[in-house]
């Protein structure tokens, strides 16, 4: 998680847990719900500063969001996958449940579960 844009960049950044052997898995607020976490908690501004911290990392990373144009522009140069899955229980709820989501890496290998 990258914290708000007013504190420290955190583990992620730090020498201590980033090595060319560290995995992190990023899961942020889905681009447009920023609020949804509280407000204050977390800036539109955040997902540039996530994408610079990425490109300084050596360890590799994984990271889901929702798709739209403006994360696809932030992310790239990164390995974007695109998923196609279904909400069951909250999607029913709001309509189709049918969603769209990002898998960015900075590696191009992939686990083949998606």
């Amino acid at each position: 998680m990258v914290p708000p844009a007013n504190a420290r960049a955190g583990p992620i950044s730090s020498p201590r847990y980033d090595s060319p052997k560290a995995l992190f898995h990023l899961d942020p607020p889905y681009h447009g719900g920023e609020a949804d976490y509280g407000r204050g908690m977390f800036a539109p501004s955040n997902f540039v500063r996530m994408a610079d911290l990425l490109r300084q990392l050596r360890g590799a990373f994984v990271l889901s969001i929702n798709e739209t144009p403006e994360i696809r522009e932030i992310f790239a140069g990164f390995h974007i996958d695109e998923v196609r899955l279904s909400y069951t229980v909250a999607g029913a709820a709001a309509g189709s449940g049918k969603a769209r989501k990002l898998i960015v890496s900075k590696r191009k290998e992939r686990a083949g579960l998606l």
